[in-house]
């Protein structure tokens, strides 16, 4: 976080403004990078803290490599694919006529990820023509026998933690591990105390107490940080 912000919120705005380029490696031309390109490209790049490091530094170039894979049929080619699982499994409940609401209200719930997770998850699900039969709908507080580990980064732009919070209080037996960092995913951010955990439990079943916080291996925007 930076002044109460997220890094990748404060590059947002720095590209409303203008202030992010892209630097071509092939011929010596800088443009700004495109507020749209942030949008396409926030579903990938936005968990990869090297991107935006550099992006904050005024370098959109990574960012904006990320974007054209967006911008062809090729990087939408996966979407049927996910869609045919999310869509059994969780259903969209508004049709496909009422995207302007829809997207718009994804977009005040999540101004990073809103408006392309809407096109990417939602749209296709508003218009799949089966539903799933046996997904499983709960309840979800039943007592495992064995504890159940969740690991999340409390700065996760694609995995909230405030739903890692949620999910920990609806299972009936789990323990909610805090990774003090940001990015999606621990790998991407290294923490020697968060892999310790993850070998604990799944060699012995044995998850750290409640509330336990790992910090990571690296400070934010550390310039040895890869």
């Amino acid at each position: 976080m930076i002044g109460g912000r997220s890094a990748s919120s404060t590059v947002l705005n720095s590209i409303v403004l203008g202030k992010v380029c892209v630097i071509s490696v092939i011929s010596p031309s800088i443009k700004a990078l495109t507020f749209t390109d942030s949008t396409l490209v926030v579903l990938l790049r936005a968990r990869v803290r090297s991107c935006w490091t550099r992006a904050f530094r005024g370098d959109g170039s990574t960012l904006a490599s990320g974007a054209s894979f967006f911008t062809a049929p090729a990087g939408w080619a996966a979407a049927p694919v996910s869609a045919a699982i999310q869509c059994a499994d969780a259903p969209a409940k508004q049709s496909l006529q009422d995207w302007p609401r829809v997207l718009a209200q994804l977009e005040r719930v999540g101004r990073l990820q809103g408006r392309a997770q809407g096109w990417w998850r939602w749209a296709p699900c508003a218009s799949w023509p089966v539903w799933g039969e046996d997904n499983y709908r709960g309840p979800w507080g039943g007592t495992t026998p064995n504890p159940i580990l969740l690991i999340n980064q409390r700065y996760d732009p694609s995995t909230g933690y405030a739903k890692a919070v949620r999910a920990e209080r609806y299972l009936g037996n789990a323990v909610l591990l805090t990774h003090e960092a940001y990015g999606h995913l621990s790998f991407q951010n290294p923490s020697a105390c968060v892999d310790k955990a993850m070998v604990d439990y799944l060699v012995d079943l044995i998850t750290p107490p409640k509330g336990t916080v790992c910090p990571s291996d690296h400070k934010p925007f550390d310039p040895d940080f890869r």
